[in-house]
């Protein structure tokens, strides 16, 4: 599901925000479930882009969520 306003104008790096919005969208993927759902938000925010990608999957756990952020750091797969 998508949800994108119209008309957003986006001045940053193209393949850093390629590569962000596919590293968040594979994970999405990863960990949702057959017949989960994955929705994509774009919206302006006071002359910034806010992005939000959200699942219904099995969530990161809570002991893992200081690591995110951290260069080359990564979260075992639950599954």
């Amino acid at each position: 599901e998508t949800r994108i306003a119209d008309a957003m104008r986006v001045y940053a790096d193209r393949r850093a925000i390629k590569q962000i919005a596919i590293n968040l969208l594979s994970n999405a993927v990863k960990f949702t479930g057959q017949g989960g759902k994955i929705t994509v938000r774009a919206r302006n925010t006071s002359g910034a882009l806010l992005l939000t990608i959200e699942d219904n999957g099995c969530g990161i756990p809570k002991q893992a969520l200081s690591k995110l952020g951290r260069p080359f750091e990564q979260v075992q797969n639950q599954f």
